[in-house]
């Protein structure tokens, strides 16, 4: 829609964006801190259940390099993709031993990486509930960054268990 057809702006807009950006102004620096770090938080979490799967898959449950024997007796390391041949989307490669292993590998995913949600679901009204009668937001948001900093380089760099770690991610996302 061209902006002629939409006519000219109501009188006073101008005045109302003007007095909203002065308030705006007047936010505390801790305020934008705040708000800088709660981004931060939400902008760890939501874009790495995106990639949990595929490496929570390869690191824990179905990690590239491991070996398979068929029943015709010749070996496959796994490399990301199925061995010759195989096709889990059918019928009969569903009932081959690396497609039920696949498939079980992506269940146990699927179930470690919903961990966050479900833990955040259960603690965000608890923790809610103690804000208000304690305070301490600033001190809660700074300790969810470091937690969540502290699990994300602990899935990069240990072999704890993901499920313990996604724990951890779901704490700090409350």
């Amino acid at each position: 829609v061209p902006p002629q057809a939409l006519g000219p702006p109501p009188q006073g807009i101008g005045k109302v964006l003007q007095s909203m950006w002065r308030d705006v102004q007047t936010f505390p620096r801790s305020f934008w801190l705040l708000a800088g770090l709660c981004v931060i938080v939400y902008g760890a979490v939501l874009p790495f259940n995106n990639v949990a799967s595929a490496l929570l898959l390869d690191r824990d449950y179905f990690p590239q390099g491991s070996v398979w024997h068929s029943d015709h007796g010749s070996t496959y390391v796994y490399n990301g993709y199925p061995p010759p041949g195989v096709q889990c989307n059918t019928r009969e490669g569903s009932r081959m031993a690396f497609c039920q292993a696949l498939a079980r590998a992506q269940t146990t995913a699927g179930f470690v990486m919903s961990l966050p949600y479900s833990i955040s679901a259960a603690l965000t009204p608890i923790l809610g509930k103690i804000v208000d009668w304690y305070g301490q937001r600033g001190t809660l948001v700074v300790m969810s960054s470091f937690v969540l900093m502290l699990t994300h380089v602990s899935l990069a760099v240990t072999s704890i268990p993901a499920q313990y770690l996604l724990c951890g991610i779901g704490i700090s996302y409350s």
